[in-house]
């Protein structure tokens, strides 16, 4: 579950960045970030389950 917080904040980052870069305007730049939290958030709720699956079938493969 860390690297998923990890990337999130590292999405975060050049999405705030980059907006901030090309709008030169603050609260674009939070509202882009929020956005990409969301849609962060959205996900890991849904890739802790591919993850698990996904182990499972490296574990199974590997053995």
């Amino acid at each position: 579950m860390e690297w998923v917080s990890l990337w999130l904040v590292v999405a975060v980052f050049v999405v705030f960045a980059t907006s901030w870069r090309f709008s030169h305007s603050f609260w674009t730049a939070i509202f882009l970030g929020g956005v990409t939290v969301g849609i962060g958030l959205l996900f890991s709720k849904i890739f802790p389950v591919l993850s698990v699956r996904g182990h499972r079938c490296l574990i199974s493969y590997r053995a």
